[in-house]
């Protein structure tokens, strides 16, 4: 019995050992760095690891086209039908084609020291061509081969090691391996991320990983920094688009009109797949418009074609040449800005779309123009709907116009008003989850449909003016009764067997929807279209939007 107790305190005592030694003695065992292929560092991740992700020729360094969408710029762009790169930023385009010493900066010609490549089927990109928009910092720390990169906007905590018994490991555990066994007194580390007892950091060598606090000072405590948007705008704005005939706008009917700040001609639509341009512009009534104090922005659209517009749009080239033809016509007419309408789309070509905005925009900004599109309400329909980037968009232009109307549109199968209040404000409160509200513009309608059901049970509709709506109840006696869902006048009507059906667009129902327009902080309001509105409806508007 004595022998098996000494050997049960002997046991004890070894197990003791083992665990003080498992648990409280570090590792020793070192990770020895390779220097034979360049290594990538972004912030504090270690990117490439024998991965192809960067290449560095004669001190040249060049990131992966992969890399930097991952990493960088989700939104550069590669046409590999043309060999062409595109980076877009607020303020440039960038073109380059693989292997050649040029590229264009919005449009003009510049000269590159390297030109981009391709290697074993993967497509590199010199940091040259980086746009200052980017806002990296990028060092290559030649005796390790490695570059590491950082972003301007972003500033971390800075700590200083202040004992010689620092080490660095690859986890927040003295069981972790080494990477670095001793780190010099006085040596700065940026601090990524804090643990309980341990700092994720990065040595100025480039060394990413964990050291214990105890070894460190904290000298500067900085939070990511994020940039901040001034917004849009600081007042609301009041937009009318104007239906252009062919004839180009009547010149001796343009007056003041109350309140307004914009006038957003029909002038332009792409009307074949080669880029061709219907121009229905003129010079006078850009003229007489500017010299009553109004801005004027020219609308352009597909004209509402998917297969023009898919083929327009789906080389670099293509799309280069159409916002050039663009630029050169707006220049010539003086115009104050551009409204991009572009209806049924194919889904398809929802980046194709995207992308064409994005090299348009910095082109007509350095021209001092306004960019804005229009966008439908958030639905499942394809060619509708879901074919707009509204997140991106956003980010892109100046302005977004959500055109809510149409809820119940020409051919519809019911009857029904052509924007509802309810309906408007549920595709406010759904858009401004994709769209700041200070870029967002509440799109409204002038006009109204007269519903006929005739004796046969079909359903038919027309568009009609205020006025002419107007005297359709005057000359039919029919009686109105207001109708909170809609937010409108309702009226209906049977006559010589056929039934019909109206819901009014007034100064009541404009007042409530362009409240909406506070409610929400909205840029401002835009109206479809001219001459079919009553006067009274502009002193409605600039009353309502401009309570404040």
């Amino acid at each position: 019995m004595k022998k098996f107790i000494i050997f049960l305190i002997f046991a004890l005592c070894i197990f003791t050992g083992i665990f003080f030694l498992y648990k409280y003695v570090p590792n020793a065992e070192t990770v020895s760095y390779s220097y034979d292929e360049p290594t990538l560092i972004i912030e504090d991740d270690v990117i490439t690891d024998n991965d192809d992700s960067l290449l560095i020729e004669d001190n040249n360094i060049f990131l992966s086209y992969d890399t930097i969408k991952k990493f960088i710029d989700p939104n550069i762009f590669y046409d590999e039908n043309e060999g062409t790169i595109v980076i877009t930023t607020i303020n440039k385009v960038i073109k380059a084609k693989i292997n050649e010493d040029k590229a264009s900066v919005n449009e003009r010609e510049v000269q590159l020291k390297n030109s981009i490549i391709k290697v074993n089927n993967i497509l590199y990109i010199p940091i040259e061509l980086f746009p200052e928009d980017y806002k990296t910092d990028i060092r290559y720390i030649k005796e390790r081969n490695t570059v590491i990169i950082d972003f301007k906007d972003r500033q971390y905590p800075i700590g200083e090691v202040y004992t010689v018994n620092g080490t660095v490991r690859t986890g927040p555990s003295i069981k972790s391996p080494l990477l670095l066994g001793k780190v010099e007194e006085g040596s700065k580390l940026l601090i990524f991320e804090e643990y309980d007892k341990w700092y994720k950091i990065r040595t100025e060598e480039g060394i990413v990983g964990f050291i214990e606090k105890r070894y460190v000072k904290k000298d500067l405590a900085q939070k990511k920094g994020e940039e901040v948007s001034d917004g849009a705008v600081s007042e609301k704005i009041n937009i009318t688009w104007d239906y252009i005939g062919d004839y180009g706008g009547n010149i001796d009917k343009i007056l003041p009109v109350h309140g307004l700040d914009i006038i957003c001609p029909t002038f332009f639509s792409i009307t074949d797949k080669d880029g061709t341009i219907k121009d229905k512009g003129n010079q006078q009534y850009v003229s007489k418009y500017q010299s009553l104090g109004y801005k004027v922005w020219g609308l352009v659209s597909n004209s509402f074609d998917p297969d023009v517009t898919g083929e327009v749009l789906k080389n670099t080239s293509s799309r280069e040449q159409l916002i050039n033809k663009l630029l050169e016509i707006y220049i010539n007419y003086g115009l104050d800005g551009i409204n991009i309408d572009f209806e049924n789309v194919y889904l398809r070509d929802k980046e194709l779309l995207t992308q064409f905005v994005r090299e348009l925009t910095p082109i007509f900004k350095e021209h001092n123009m306004v960019v804005s599109i229009d966008v439908t309400p958030i639905s499942s329909s394809e060619n509708w709907s879901k074919f707009y980037d509204r997140v991106e968009l956003a980010r892109i232009v100046d302005y977004i116009v959500i055109m809510t109307y149409d809820q119940y549109w020409a051919a519809s199968p019911n009857a029904g008003s052509v924007a509802q209040y309810t309906w408007v404000e549920e595709s406010i409160k759904n858009i401004i989850n994709e769209v700041p509200n200070n870029k967002l513009i509440l799109g409204i309608p002038y006009y109204t449909r007269l519903w006929k059901t005739d004796s046969d049970g079909k359903l038919s509709s027309v568009t009609l003016s205020m006025d002419a709506q107007d005297k359709f109840v005057a000359d039919n006696n029919m009686i109105k009764r207001w109708d909170k869902e809609s937010g409108q006048f309702y009226g209906e009507v049977d006559k010589e067997g056929e039934n019909y059906k109206i819901w009014l667009e007034d100064e009541n129902s404009i007042k409530l929807k362009t409240s909406l327009v506070n409610k929400y902080d909205l840029a401002g309001v835009a109206s479809w279209r001219k001459g079919y509105e009553k006067e009274e409806i502009w002193e409605t508007i600039s009353n309502n939007i401009r309570l404040n």
